[in-house]
C-alpha cells in the first residue's frame, strides 16, 4: 500500500498490483472508521460506503488529480514507486454528483 494523500481526516491509498477483486483503477479511502474503494474514471464507489460530505470531497480531490491518479495506478500495478498527491487544500461548495 502507498499513501496517495490526506486531507480533513481522509487517508487515500492505493494498493501495489490491485487488479483482484476490483479491476478498474481504483483507490482506497479510509475515513473515521469507513472505508471505500472508489474507481478513479467515476468517482463510484466499488465497495464499501462513505458518509456523503466525505465521498463529495473524494470526488473533488479525483476530479482535479485524475490524470495524476491514473498514473499512479500504472506504477501500483507495475510494482513502481508511487509519489504522493497534493491534498484537497480549499474545498468549494459541495455539491451532489446528481447536480443538485
Amino acid at each position: 500500500m502507498s499513501e496517495l494523500s490526506r486531507f480533513y481526516g481522509i487517508i487515500i491509498a492505493i494498493y501495489f498490483r490491485d487488479v483482484g477483486k476490483h479491476n478498474a483503477p481504483h483507490i482506497h479511502v479510509d475515513y473515521a472508521g469507513h472505508s471505500a474503494s472508489v474507481e478513479i474514471e467515476t468517482g463510484d464507489v466499488l465497495d464499501g460506503k462513505l458518509p456523503p460530505p466525505v465521498l463529495r470531497l473524494v470526488q473533488q480531490w479525483m476530479d482535479e488529480h485524475q490524470e495524476e491518479l491514473f498514473d499512479r495506478w500504472d506504477r501500483a500495478v507495475a510494482g513502481q514507486k508511487v509519489p504522493r498527491i497534493a491534498p484537497l487544500k480549499r474545498h468549494r461548495r459541495l455539491r451532489r454528483r446528481d447536480g443538485r
